[in-house]
């Protein structure tokens, strides 16, 4: 049992967030088609947790949001794709409050990775993609009103 991957599922689980991304084609990007991607995210404002989560798991980037003080700047530890199932892999054991969206992030990976948008997709791809990225929202909001 690491108490390291303990302390950052329940972080984790009360300050993260599991998402689909949605980049929609359009004729300035380039883009063939809808491109839908899985990412994980904590902000805070305690610069040191945010690091001590990608020191824990060696993957992901930080980012900083600064603000007009600075003690209402914060910092954005964000994972894509692979990196997000390897980390929620990892603490899927200790999830309560996201155990659900875990699963559905699961199955989202699950999926061949397309053709990145600059290439036309299978239709029936996109299709299972956006169906997911539907239920997580869904899943999202049932969260939110439980």
């Amino acid at each position: 049992m690491d108490e390291n991957i303990i302390w950052a599922a329940g972080l984790f689980d009360g300050e993260g967030c599991i998402t689909v991304r949605l980049n929609r084609a359009t004729s300035r990007t380039k883009g063939k088609t809808d491109v839908y991607s899985l990412s994980i995210k904590v902000t805070m404002c305690d610069k040191k947790t945010i690091f001590r989560l990608k020191d824990i798991f060696k993957v992901g980037h930080i980012t900083l949001q600064k603000r007009n003080l600075p003690w209402h700047n914060t910092y954005s530890w964000t994972c894509m794709t692979r990196d997000a199932i390897t980390v929620l892999d990892l603490i899927s054991d200790y999830l309560f409050t996201k155990q659900k969206e875990y699963f559905i992030a699961k199955e989202f990976a699950a999926l061949p990775s397309g053709r990145q948008g600059r290439c036309k997709t299978d239709p029936a791809l996109v299709e299972k993609r956006k169906s997911i990225y539907l239920r997580l929202r869904k899943q999202k909001e049932d969260n939110f009103y439980d």
